[in-house]
């Protein structure tokens, strides 16, 4: 169920990424990022990161949805 809920989100996003006019994003860099902070048990800023990619993740879609209408 989890996986279908995400996938909800996740899909948008794909497509998005290929119109680089709505958003432009370096995800992989962003998940290195959390990951290295993550392996380098910096929780702090493991969490900082997880945060303001949560919150790019959210703009992104909405700036998706909105150019859709």
């Amino acid at each position: 169920q989890l996986y279908l809920q995400s996938e909800r989100y996740r899909r948008p996003t794909l497509i998005g990424l290929a119109r680089s006019d709505i958003f432009e994003r370096d995800v992989m860099a962003e998940h290195r990022e959390i990951m290295e902070h993550a392996v380098g048990r910096k929780t702090d800023a493991a969490v900082a990161s997880l945060a303001l990619h949560y919150r790019r993740t959210g703009k992104s879609i909405e700036a998706i949805l909105l150019a859709r209408q």
